[in-house]
């Protein structure tokens, strides 16, 4: 997945106050709370910062894999979406989404088994759709929409809706005017979802997101994972989290 984009990072919340004060502070999770009817309590399942520049194709339709959502299948959520750069639909550049309610439930399965069933751990197939079978990739065209976006504007769907990154329409001359799109996406999850996939080492598989890597945000911050973000969890002392886990918590006003 990396080489389809320019510029690819997760859980930038840990890294950037502006994205840190969207993730807490904003009203995500609690517009998640509203569509996914829950009752209990919801946690940052992971975020991601990306560019895709006119030499970058994007990544196929797909539904998020073990790296993106590691959860488990019976688990749902909610992804945003959130345009940072000006993304024109005859220009390409933007986010292709499928229309769930177009496409049959058989259609689904086979398409979704199709980016499953071979690559490395799961995820290795995660963006080669239309090569892999070029019936489903006419099924995610025929059933999807592609819609101009301003930054700021955002996109909502749930963990099961196949989407891709839409490849520049003329790239020869997205490469000299320079073109570069840039997007923030990020997922909520339930507190009741178990974690399967590529987990943080403070995460166990088959277990709950008990873990300040995945911090509780609705209905409220739990204090004990506040606290442990703001000194910094052990395995994440090489990366310089003890100081920017103060930063950020300072930043958000979350001392």
């Amino acid at each position: 997945l990396l080489s389809f984009y320019a510029k690819l990072r997760v859980q930038t919340w840990r890294y950037v106050p502006e994205f840190a004060q969207l993730a807490f502070e904003s009203t995500f999770p609690s517009i998640s709370a509203q569509l996914l009817n829950e009752q209990k309590s919801l946690r940052i399942l992971k975020d991601g910062f990306f560019g895709q520049v006119s030499t970058n194709e994007g990544c196929g339709f797909h539904v998020d894999d073990s790296f993106f959502w590691p959860a488990r299948d019976d688990s749902t959520g909610v992804n945003f979406w959130i345009a940072l750069s000006t993304t024109v639909a005859s220009e390409g550049g933007g986010i292709r989404v499928v229309n769930q309610s177009l496409i049959s439930s058989e259609t689904f399965d086979e398409c979704k088994a199709v980016i499953r069933g071979a690559g490395a751990a799961g995820y290795g197939a995660t963006c080669d759709m239309e090569k892999l079978s070029p019936s489903c990739h006419q099924s995610m065209m025929d059933a999807s929409v592609l819609y101009d976006m301003n930054p700021g504007d955002a996109i909502l769907w749930d963990r099961w809706t196949f989407h891709r990154g839409e490849p520049f329409k003329n790239a020869a001359a997205a490469v000299q005017e320079g073109q570069h799109k840039m997007r923030y996406t990020i997922r909520y999850i339930p507190s009741t979802a178990v974690a399967q996939g590529v987990l943080h080492p403070s995460v166990t598989q088959g277990e709950l997101f008990d873990s300040p890597f995945h911090p509780q945000v609705w209905p409220s911050h739990r204090k004990d994972e506040i606290d442990l973000i703001r000194v910094g969890m052990e395995e994440d002392a090489s990366f310089g989290w003890k100081t920017i886990g103060r930063f950020l918590m300072h930043k958000i006003g979350l001392v």
